[in-house]
């Protein structure tokens, strides 16, 4: 319980108190990332409601990906390489033939 508090707080009150929604809100209102120049594509789909949602993910991310920030960069490496055995399992489990009516074969 104390666990849960503690990351709710930094994940919510901290976030908060530092400034990054504020950073983040600059980023989406001029389309545009003040430190380095390059412009937020806004058109994904052409469906508002996603588009603002994509252009969310990408400045929130971009930061690593683009090898801005090296620690993130590195961080996400790490996510992606995590993250591949767990696709692997869901992958070989949802063909086997006893898992066939179940929702992991979706």
């Amino acid at each position: 319980m104390l666990l849960s508090l503690l990351a709710t707080y930094f994940i919510r009150v901290a976030a908060t108190a530092s400034g990054v929604s504020d950073k983040m809100e600059t980023i989406i209102r001029l389309s545009r990332f003040p430190d380095h120049e390059t412009p937020l594509r806004t058109v994904y789909t052409g469906i508002a409601l996603l588009d603002q949602g994509f252009a969310f993910l990408v400045a929130a991310f971009i930061h690593g990906t683009a090898a801005w920030d090296r620690g993130f960069h590195v961080l996400q490496i790490y996510f992606l390489i995590s993250l591949f055995p767990i696709l692997a399992i869901w992958s070989v489990e949802s063909c086997r033939k006893r898992n066939r009516l179940s929702l992991i074969s979706l």
